[in-house]
């Protein structure tokens, strides 16, 4: 009977500092900042409407513009999605449209009726995607 508390008395600072050990780990996994990935059209030129597909090794997302309202569909769920029309509306996060997050959507300002040039990043659960359109050396034109 002596032999089990010997035992326990020995390996109770042990699990206690491996618990301590592994639980500030874990913890601390979640506190490094996510990679930022650049999203690259997949075709150019890239217009936005029938839709302009953009992509990082397995992710990619579709950009394309009905009426006044910008629409993003993606692969793999998002977050959040911030969207700027550069020089004619601030960045903005965009409306998800359906409870899984792969769906997002942004009406225009009044007067806007074709941005001349988007920038966003799209929030993952581990990674984040930047991206602009056009992109440099793409006219992207409709």
């Amino acid at each position: 009977m002596k032999t089990h508390y010997l035992i326990a008395a020995i390996m109770t600072p042990f699990l206690a500092l491996t618990g301590f050990a592994l639980t500030d780990w874990y913890l601390k996994r979640d506190r490094q900042p996510a990679p930022l990935n650049r999203l690259l059209p997949t075709t150019t030129p890239c217009p936005l409407q029938p839709g302009c597909t953009l992509s990082h090794g397995d992710f990619s997302l579709t950009l394309k513009q009905q009426g006044s309202t910008l629409y993003l569909q993606a692969n793999q769920r998002l977050k959040g999605v911030l969207l700027e029309v550069v020089d004619l509306m601030p960045p903005q996060p965009m409306r998800q449209d359906d409870t899984a997050g792969y769906r997002w959507s942004l009406p225009l300002a009044p007067g806007i009726t074709q941005p001349l040039r988007l920038r966003w990043v799209a929030q993952s659960h581990w990674r984040n995607y930047i991206g602009e359109w056009p992109e440099h050396g793409n006219p992207g034109i409709n």
